[in-house]
């Protein structure tokens, strides 16, 4: 057993898809596909369902997704600490929604220079969380050193784990451009018996709208799709909302309108107290001290 064969697993399990997996990897699917029937065969269980059921893992899969995710991080928690006995540069994993990680590429990439810059230098590797509430248990297995989240969710409120604010997410509803909703912004309220269009198995961002639409007393259509992009396919002219950090140029005929929430989703940093390390503080510090403005924010509300 490798940890390409974990990565692979982890990204298909992720995903629910090989292509989707090989892409997010940087490989090709028939090489994603080799690792995952090799890990099969060494393990002597199917770990995924294949054609013509869609891609999920079997109750084997199911069974292996905790002890790979430990793997994950012990096969990065040795290499951070072989890099620091040779002296090299420590190495980081920053983990972040995906959704976060499109809305965000110029602040990620600033810190990543900033984060380089240090004396000693701090390298980072980025990773996608998993969606709520598996994206906390990522940073307690050592999967990531330190992520970026909605700090009011109840999984990150624990007194191992420390937090601090950044800032408030931009939340825009995507809509056809002939939806018959003409307000300036959306409200919770407004969904009441609407399609929602969500997608990525409900990340951090979409779980915090459910939430509060939930808390609103707004009852609505959910739809999943595998991303974004699948999503906003399905929207109509009469019916159909999608959610995303900020407006994203699409292609399509949609215009996107600033969505109210209260409480607005708080976002900020997360990170296990007794993992704490020098080169962590300083990571955390740098973020810290980036201006507000640098991370995408709701406008007009």
């Amino acid at each position: 057993m490798n940890e390409r064969q974990i990565d692979c697993f982890l990204a298909v399990a992720r995903l629910n898809s090989f292509s989707s997996a090989a892409q997010a990897l940087y490989i090709s699917q028939p090489a994603v596909s080799y690792q995952i029937r090799s890990l099969e065969g060494e393990l002597n269980v199917r770990l995924f369902c294949r054609p013509p059921q869609p891609c999920a893992l079997t109750a084997a899969g199911e069974a292996f997704l905790p002890h790979a995710q430990r793997l994950d991080g012990a096969f990065r928690d040795a290499r951070r600490r072989m890099a620091a006995l040779a002296g090299g540069a420590t190495t980081l994993v920053l983990g972040c929604p995906q959704v976060m990680l499109r809305a965000n590429e110029d602040a990620l990439f600033e810190i990543v220079r900033q984060a380089e810059a240090l004396d000693p230098p701090v390298r980072i590797e980025s990773r996608e969380l998993f969606a709520p509430p598996a994206h906390a248990e990522q940073l307690r297995e050592g999967a990531v050193d330190l992520m970026i989240s909605d700090i009011d969710l109840p999984e990150v409120s624990l007194q191992s784990m420390e937090r601090r604010f950044l800032f408030v997410s931009g939340a825009y509803a995507c809509m056809h451009q002939e939806h018959p909703h003409t307000g300036s912004i959306l409200t919770c309220e407004d969904l009441d018996g609407e399609r929602l269009l969500l997608y990525e198995d409900r990340t951090a961002f979409l779980a915090s709208i459910c939430d509060r639409i939930a808390r609103s007393g707004a009852r609505a259509d959910i739809q999943t799709y595998d991303s974004f992009a699948q999503a906003i396919a399905y929207l109509r002219p009469e019916r159909g909302v999608s959610f995303f950090p900020c407006p994203l140029p699409v292609g399509a005929p949609v215009r996107y309108v600033p969505l109210a929430l209260d409480p607005p989703i708080r976002v900020g940093l997360v990170w296990l107290r007794q993992r704490e390390t020098d080169p962590l503080r300083r990571l955390i510090q740098t973020i810290l001290s980036m201006p507000a403005q640098q991370w995408n924010a709701p406008a007009g509300l």
